[in-house]
C-alpha cells in the first residue's frame, strides 16, 4: 500500500507539471497567478529554490517590484493595506489567511482546491505583534479585608439577635424562656417546662434553637476575627499582654460556637422526647463551657478596644496647646 500511494503521488505531481508547463508556454511567466507561480517553485529542485531565496536574489525581487514612487506594482495602496492588516490576524492551526497555495492532490489537474497554509518566513522575528483589540480577561479576584468581614459578621449577628428576641416573645407568658431551657440540668425540669410551653411553646422552641445555628455562626466569626484584629493591636504597639493573651483567646470564641451547636442537637432532642435521661445534662454541661469561653473572648475584645481608646487619647494634642500666644 505505501508503494502505491508513492506511485499515485508521483503520476500526480508529474501530471501536475504538464499542466504548469502548458500554462508556462501558452501564457508566459509574467502572466501566472501568485498560486501557480508558488506551485511552480514548489516543483522547482532544491539548489534553484535556494538560489531563489538567497539575499542577493530577494533583493533584486524587490528592486524590481517597486516603482519609481515607492507602490508595489500591480498593488496598490488598497492592496497593501488589506496585506498589512491580514498580516495581523494570528494563524489558527497553523493556516495562515494568506500565504502560498499548496494543491491537496484530490480532483487531479490544474483546476484542484488550493489550501492557504502559512508560508515560511523569509525574515526572522523575535515578537509577533498583538493588536490592541483582542480582549485582556482580567481574573483578578475581589477578596474582603478583615475590617469587612469584622463589619459584616457584626452585622449578621445582630440581626440574628433581633430574630431569636422575636421568636421568644411568642411563648406563652409566665413560662421559663430559652436561657433557662439551656440550663435545664435535668430530665424532671425539662419534664415540666415542655408541659408549661404546651405543644406551639414547643414548637417556638423549636424553631429558636434552629434559628440559634445561624446566630452561633455569626457571633463566633464576629468575636474571633475582632479577638485576632486586637492581638495584631497589642503587637504593633509593644501591650505584651494583650499580645500574648491573644495566641490562644481569639480561638475561644469559635469554640464557644462549637459547644453551643452541641447544646442544641441535646436541647433538640429533649423537646422532640428522644433524649432521655442524658440529653438535659449534656446540654447543661455544653451550655456551661459555652458561656466561659465567649465571655472570655469578649472580655478580650473589650480590653484591647480599651487599650486602643487609651491610646487615642494619650496621642491627642491638648486643646490649644500648640496654638500661637495671643498678642496683647
Amino acid at each position: 500500500m505505501p508503494e502505491e500511494r508513492v506511485a499515485g503521488a508521483r503520476l500526480e505531481a508529474g501530471a501536475l507539471e504538464d499542466d504548469l508547463q502548458q500554462l508556462h508556454d501558452d501564457r508566459g511567466p509574467s502572466h501566472l497567478g501568485d498560486g501557480e507561480k508558488s506551485a511552480a517553485r514548489a516543483m522547482q529542485p532544491e539548489g534553484e529554490q535556494r538560489r531563489e531565496h538567497s539575499p542577493a536574489n530577494l533583493g533584486q525581487r524587490a528592486d524590481e517590484a517597486l516603482d519609481g514612487e515607492g507602490q508595489v506594482v500591480g498593488e496598490g495602496a488598497g492592496g497593501r493595506a488589506n496585506r498589512e492588516q491580514e498580516a495581523l490576524v494570528p494563524p489558527r492551526d497553523g493556516v495562515s489567511p494568506v500565504g502560498e497555495h499548496e494543491y491537496d492532490g484530490k480532483s487531479g489537474g490544474a483546476g484542484e482546491q488550493a489550501r492557504h497554509r502559512a508560508p515560511p518566513c523569509r525574515f526572522e522575528c523575535s515578537r509577533q505583534t498583538i493588536p490592541s483589540s483582542w480582549p485582556i480577561h482580567d481574573n483578578t479576584s475581589i477578596a474582603l479585608s478583615r475590617r469587612q468581614w469584622i463589619v459584616l459578621t457584626g452585622a449578621s449577628t445582630a440581626a440574628f439577635w433581633i430574630a431569636l428576641g422575636i421568636v421568644e416573645r411568642s411563648l406563652p407568658s409566665g413560662t421559663p424562656g430559652i436561657l433557662a431551657f439551656e440550663f435545664v440540668r435535668n430530665a424532671d425540669r425539662a419534664a415540666r417546662f415542655l408541659a408549661e410551653w404546651g405543644a406551639d411553646g414547643r414548637d417556638t422552641v423549636r424553631l429558636s434553637l434552629i434559628v440559634d445555628y445561624g446566630f452561633m455562626a455569626s457571633y463566633g466569626a464576629f468575636v474571633t476575627l475582632a479577638g485576632l484584629a486586637t492581638r495584631d493591636f497589642g503587637r504593633e504597639h509593644g501591650r505584651r499582654a494583650l499580645a500574648s493573651a491573644g495566641r490562644v483567646v481569639p480561638w475561644f470564641a469559635a469554640a464557644a460556637a462549637i459547644f453551643d451547636a452541641g447544646e442544641n442537637a441535646f436541647l433538640l432532642l429533649t423537646v422532640g422526647g428522644n433524649g432521655g435521661s442524658a440529653a438535659p445534662v449534656l446540654a447543661t454541661v455544653c451550655a456551661s463551657v459555652k458561656w466561659v469561653l465567649i465571655v472570655v473572648a469578649v472580655g478580650y475584645v473589650a480590653w484591647g478596644l480599651g487599650a486602643r481608646l487609651l491610646l487615642r487619647v494619650r496621642n491627642r494634642p491638648q486643646q490649644g496647646a500648640d496654638s500661637p500666644a495671643e498678642g496683647h
